[in-house]
């Protein structure tokens, strides 16, 4: 029983304040929605916390979300999903997207597969199954009429622009970025990779392979932008 009150306790004080670094993006960009292939609207239902690491410099939340509305992707209205968001163990800083609605609260999710993710920390999560990293999210205050119509319409075009993505072109950009003769040409190619998305991430790899010099730095800075951050931490090391 005191054990219950307590893991009561820690989850009452973790919906008000626990640090973590839950959400891979910040902003609500197409950036966002290239990495969410489920965007949702979700009531809050419950909360626990995942395995029995100890001395973690991450703890990891398992949360249990019901759908309410389909934006984009595969899953279905009054289906469960699961969601798990990392919370560092030694910060001072609150981040804003690991706080936890209360149970009926609803939010927008913009997911991820943990299968799709990578992880700095606790790469033992990848045992979770089914499970979702939050890419972003609104709160029921942050997700009035004109916020929802604005992530309908990104995502309508960023779909858009991934359902005419061709390998084929990728390469051309690709190709077009490394061997840039000025920065306009360098520019457009930029433009058109970022547009792509993460499928031009292999064209790129493929490109970058045999390039050296500047060829080589412009095309590993758009593959660093196409690509996720760890999921855990939110943050790449430092090069």
């Amino acid at each position: 029983m005191r054990k219950s009150v307590v893991w009561m306790l820690f989850l009452w004080a973790f919906t008000q304040v626990s640090p973590a670094r839950a959400c891979l993006r910040t902003e609500l960009d197409e950036r966002a929605i290239q990495w969410s292939p489920v965007i949702v609207k979700a009531n809050f239902v419950s909360s626990k916390p995942y395995g029995t690491e100890k001395d973690a410099a991450l703890n990891v939340v398992v949360s249990t979300w019901k759908i309410t509305k389909v934006f984009d992707g595969p899953l279905k209205q009054d289906a469960e999903v699961t969601v798990l968001t990392f919370v560092a163990t030694n910060v001072d800083e609150i981040d804003p997207c690991s706080v936890l609605p209360q149970p009926g609260k609803s939010m927008v999710l913009m997911l991820r597969p943990i299968k799709d993710c990578e992880f700095a920390v606790r790469k033992d999560v990848k045992d979770a199954g089914d499970a979702y990293v939050i890419v972003h999210r609104l709160t029921e205050e942050d997700a009035t009429d004109e916020a929802v119509n604005d992530l309908q319409q990104k995502i309508k075009d960023v779909r858009k622009a991934e359902a005419t993505f061709s390998e084929k072109d990728a390469t051309f950009q690709a190709d077009t970025l490394a061997n840039a003769v000025d920065d306009i040409e360098a520019d457009h190619a930029d433009s058109a990779l970022l547009e792509m998305g993460p499928k031009a991430i292999p064209a790129m790899k493929a490109v970058l392979e045999k390039n050296p010099g500047n060829g080589k730095k412009r095309l590993q800075r758009i593959i660093e932008e196409l690509s996720p951050p760890p999921a855990d931490t939110g943050k790449r090391k430092e090069s």
